[in-house]
């Protein structure tokens, strides 16, 4: 960053929190395995060449 920043002020965070309801699971979803998990997990490995994912990127 360049030049003077913008102080990250505990009032200025506060202007962005929103209260958000948790309204769980989607009913028709079943929650996997610890074996799909594991198979999906390493799927993702070998898909990813090794290299770091990056969700949000």
């Amino acid at each position: 960053m360049t030049g003077p920043g913008m102080a990250l002020t505990d009032e200025l965070v506060s202007l962005s929190l929103r209260p958000e309801v948790d309204v769980g699971p989607e009913p028709h979803r079943k929650p996997l395995t610890d074996a799909e998990l594991e198979m999906l997990a390493e799927r993702l490995l070998h898909e990813s060449a090794g290299a770091p994912l990056w969700i949000f990127a």
